[in-house]
């Protein structure tokens, strides 16, 4: 799963991800790196570093379905 570009709804998938806490990391948004992943509230290295190893990625935010084609 892409940080991202993940909705809401996928990012409550997430191991130790609630409602507020997939709000809180929608809102950070966009991650370059990991680091920055653990400034979103509630979250830290370990925690960042949970969801790498659950597979997620940080790759290149999604753009707008107004800006496709």
């Amino acid at each position: 799963m892409n940080l991202n570009a993940a909705s809401v709804d996928e990012l409550k998938t997430l191991p130790d991800v609630d409602v507020a806490s997939a709000y809180d990391l929608l809102l950070w948004r966009p991650y370059r790196s990991w680091e920055e992943v653990a400034l979103v509230p509630g979250f830290d290295e370990e925690r960042a570093g949970a969801l790498k190893a659950a597979g997620v990625t940080l790759g290149a935010e999604s753009a707008p379905a107004w800006q496709a084609n």
